[in-house]
């Protein structure tokens, strides 16, 4: 991008350069006088056979005053005080002069003339690039931002996903692309925009045929890298069905591609923190389940974090936004394409010092969740990515007990969940219910 700028800058100093050199003379005095000294008499330059060295003198004395105006008044004032002339006595003298030919036109205007097309191409071209520039800044983001691929997964991984950081109610700028489909109105009734994730902006329909309050998920982009991932993210999600993970309804790609799912109107970002150990324990062991039933089942999420859990109007949470999961019965990669910084597993962060991702990191970043909920912050403060990544591959987070008194019980199973290394950690997610089963006193579910 820095090169084509380079080059886009470079063509429009030239196309200003053609500009003002083909300007015609009736636009410039100084020039005007000088195509008109230098064409008096002498039919211009292209008749240099014409010996009039009077004329040709004519000319450059003209073109002088244009170019070199103070240099050509000291000559003038020491002519004058030599031969005892003012300026303009020599104007009687001109007047017996010919003409130059009207149809001719000045010359310098011919050379306007011809250089038009140059100006035009230049011009032409000047757009072309410039259209490329614009192109090339919204088609990639990334060229953009300056920030490396890892940083930029992310940056767009925090905007949540379905339910996100929204609230039900608030207006939200609606970017380019996330405009409900035309195509989709006629199945759908008051339409409201809910909120936008990493790939898919989500909107809150009623549908015509029964009445029923959906939430419409639909690409940000119809390019064939967005649609990938958003199918892939389907065909996993589609197959879990249970009480804890937001159902999907049908997933269609005609007109558009787009999914119809469960509508959960609250997410867990916006319950009031810190809350009651209790409390907190219930939505964890109620999460647990639906993970539990995901992992039986060959796939993990990688992406808990309270934006990505929604609760409905009785509070019962619900995972959704899957599309940092992957299917490991079907041999998708689990190698790490993205995270949330202040939730993220250190195998996500150093794979080379803790391995793959598998069913232990939603355990980790599910121990993170629990961490926020009960002290109202999550267990590393910091300020950038790479301040996080060093906090959770190196330090151990403070036992919750000591930041707020009173949970005590659960420091060991939090901490269990944010160990290091995967195998110090709950290596199930029905072991870590039976743990909090034994707490808040009700039995551990098991995946159906």
């Amino acid at each position: 991008m820095r090169y084509i700028t380079l080059i886009l800058v470079a063509l429009i100093l030239a196309c200003m350069a053609v500009s003002v050199h083909a300007a015609p003379p009736e636009t410039n005095p100084g020039l005007q006088k000088a195509a008109g000294a230098v064409g008096h008499g002498s039919g211009g330059p292209f008749h240099a056979d014409r010996n009039d060295t009077a004329d040709a003198f004519t000319g450059a004395s003209a073109l002088n005053t244009v170019l070199n105006p103070g240099q050509q008044k000291k000559a003038d004032r020491e002519s004058e005080a030599a031969s005892g002339t003012p300026e303009g006595g020599d104007q009687a003298s001109d007047s017996g002069k010919k003409t130059p030919d009207p149809s001719q036109g000045p010359p310098a205007s011919r050379d306007a003339q011809s250089a038009v097309p140059l100006f035009l191409l230049l011009i032409g071209v000047s757009a072309l690039l410039f259209a490329l520039l614009v192109f090339r800044g919204a088609g990639n983001p990334a060229a953009t931002t300056g920030l490396p691929p890892d940083a930029r997964k992310v940056e767009a991984r925090e905007e949540g996903g379905y339910g996100g950081e929204t609230v039900l109610g608030t207006v939200i700028p609606v970017r380019p692309g996330e405009a409900f489909p035309a195509s989709l109105r006629d199945k759908y009734l008051d339409v409201g925009y809910i909120g936008r994730g990493g790939i898919a902006s989500v909107f809150r329909a009623q549908r015509k045929t029964d009445g029923a309050i959906v939430a419409v998920k639909v690409p940000l982009r119809f390019d064939e890298a967005t649609g990938t991932c958003f199918l892939q993210e389907m065909r996993i999600w589609e197959g879990l069905v249970h009480p804890n993970i937001v159902q999907v309804y049908s997933v269609n790609i005609l007109p558009v591609p787009y999914v119809e799912m469960e509508y959960v109107g609250q997410s867990l970002q916006q319950e009031e923190q810190p809350m009651p150990g209790m409390k907190a324990a219930r939505i964890i062991a109620d999460i647990a389940g639906g993970l539990a039933y995901a992992h039986a089942r060959g796939v993990i999420h990688r992406d808990i974090k309270p934006h990505n859990i929604l609760l409905t109007a009785d509070g019962v949470p619900k995972i959704t936004d899957w599309g940092m999961g992957a299917s490991l019965s079907e041999g998708m990669d689990a190698d790490t394409r993205g995270f949330s910084p202040a939730y993220a597993a250190p195998e996500q962060i150093s794979p080379d010092g803790y391995g793959k991702t598998d069913a232990r990191t939603d355990i980790y970043q599910l121990g993170s969740v629990f961490y926020e909920l009960v002290t109202g912050r999550p267990p590393f403060l910091c300020g950038s990515p790479g301040e996080y990544a060093t906090a959770i591959c190196e330090e151990r987070p403070i036992p919750p007990s000591r930041l707020r008194p009173g949970l005590e019980a659960f420091d060991p199973i939090i901490l269990r969940c944010l160990e290091k290394d995967p195998g110090d950690r709950y290596q199930s997610a029905v072991d870590l219910q039976s743990d909090l089963a034994s707490i808040t006193g009700t039995a551990a579910g098991m995946p159906d």
